[in-house]
């Protein structure tokens, strides 16, 4: 499956509790694969109905989290028919993939964006000290 309409999109844009395949992997830590969203018991009313207009039958969900295994995202397959389910390595592979990812984004903003933000700080810190003797810029509050 690829693309999502807007109801899809505009219902998942913040998932904050347990009763969808992500949620569930985000508040486990742990892989979470639903064979057929049509009978699982995780999913809330609103949430089944929504997936299922989009065309989804099933979804895998894998957290990505940095070594302290804190869950920083989430990757979820959807898929247009009932899973049948994985081979033994298909799912270790994937948690790889996911602490590898989970890895790099707390790299991401432990260095990447802390040093934009400092670039940022010290940028406008620059612009709005007055010189020797003048006064202040305008929006310098």
């Amino acid at each position: 499956m690829s693309g999502w309409d807007g109801e899809f999109t505009d219902f998942f844009a913040f998932v904050d509790d347990s009763t969808t395949a992500c949620g569930k992997a985000a508040e486990s830590g742990r892989q979470v694969t639903v064979r057929d969203i049509a009978t699982a018991a995780l999913f809330d009313e609103a949430s089944r109905r929504t997936i299922l207009r989009a065309g989804s039958r099933a979804v895998h969900s894998v957290p990505l989290v940095d070594r302290s295994g804190s869950v920083l995202g989430m990757v979820s397959s959807h898929h247009e028919r009932p899973l049948t389910g994985f081979t033994q390595a298909q799912p270790r592979a994937l948690r790889d993939i996911g602490s590898t990812a989970g890895h790099w984004l707390a790299w991401h903003r432990r260095t990447v964006v802390l040093d934009a933000l400092e670039y940022l700080r010290v940028t406008a810190r620059g612009r709005c000290v007055a010189p020797e003797g003048g006064p202040v810029r305008r929006g310098c509050g």
